[in-house]
């Protein structure tokens, strides 16, 4: 997975105990040929009912080998699985089959062993019923997303991803690398995340905005500073850091009842350049040479002289 689509589910998890308690168990991931590593904190979604189910999110929990990942052999290796927020849809069945996106090399299947357990609901003031990663809100058509976006219920979160930096805000240049520079082949990068909040509550527009608030609070209390999860690194060198807090402005319609608010953060991130082409072997070399006759008249050619480069 991508390091923004991995650190916006991380940043998630770092979230979860305004979302209730979460769900575990074990999914048998078996290879299709030679053993696979699977690293600590890679996620996977069930397939109920022949789709995806997106919005269900469960994340390896640490394994056995030394950097904490398990190693996938083709007879089957017993994982175990958390999800990465609570809720009792997370309650998923036994023999449920699970896929990894985008899926990993070398892994043939991913089935729960037993059912997954211990998810519930939360029933708390300013809890969150829905967690959703999302492309874009906060646009001209607010009312449209949140309908695209499908919501089981609010109060809900949506986190986004915005932009890219520099982590200290330097453009680099042929001769100017900034701070962010990590050495020859490696940059720090800033990452720009919103999590926007959606409350509808019925009752009038001062409870609405009051628990919008206060679950505005809450998360930015979670998340501020915070440099992991479950073991898995989000930011670094530099921690999670909030910065704003903002309400969004929709338009106000007879039928609308959604109050939004956002909270905005920065994660930060190393890229390394990488460079896997391939190239044949130099085994032989034709060297041509001029070399002057001794009355430095005309010149003679040399070919065909073959140099053994082994």
């Amino acid at each position: 997975m991508s390091q923004v689509g991995s650190a916006m589910r991380n940043c998630l998890a770092a979230i979860q105990p305004l979302t209730g308690d979460r769900a575990s168990g074990v999914i048998t991931v078996t290879a299709s040929g030679s053993d696979v590593s699977l690293p600590l904190g890679t996620f996977a979604y069930p397939v109920i009912g022949g789709q995806v189910q997106t919005d269900r999110i469960f994340r390896v929990s640490a394994g056995p080998n030394s950097d904490k990942s398990w190693t996938i052999t083709a007879g089957g290796t017993a994982v175990d699985f958390v999800s990465n927020v609570g809720g009792e849809k997370h309650n998923v069945a036994d023999a449920t089959q699970f896929v990894f996106l985008p899926p990993i090399s070398g892994v043939a299947s991913a089935v729960g062993s037993g059912a997954f357990t211990g998810a519930t609901n939360p029933t708390f003031y300013g809890a969150i019923k829905e967690t959703v990663v999302f492309e874009h809100i906060n646009g001209p058509a607010q009312q449209i997303d949140l309908e695209r976006m499908k919501l089981r219920g609010t109060p809900a979160v949506i986190i986004v991803w915005n932009s890219s930096e520099p982590s200290d805000g330097v453009t680099s240049s042929s001769n100017n690398f900034g701070s962010h520079g990590r050495g020859t082949f490696s940059s720090s990068f800033r990452e720009l995340l919103t999590i926007v909040i959606v409350v509808s509550k019925s009752h009038n527009e001062a409870v609405r905005s009051e628990e919008g608030l206060y679950i505005m609070d809450q998360i930015a209390r979670y998340l501020n500073r915070r440099q992991s999860i479950d073991g898995c690194l989000i930011s670094a060198p530099s921690p999670i850091l909030v910065q704003s807090r903002n309400r969004v402005a929709i338009p106000k319609e007879p039928y609308q009842r959604h109050y939004i608010y956002s909270v905005s953060f920065s994660i930060e991130n190393a890229y390394t350049m990488t460079d896997d082409r391939s190239y044949n072997d130099w085994n032989i070399a034709n060297i041509d040479i001029l070399k002057p006759d001794d009355d430095l008249g005309d010149y003679t050619l040399v070919d065909d002289m073959k140099v053994d480069m082994t």
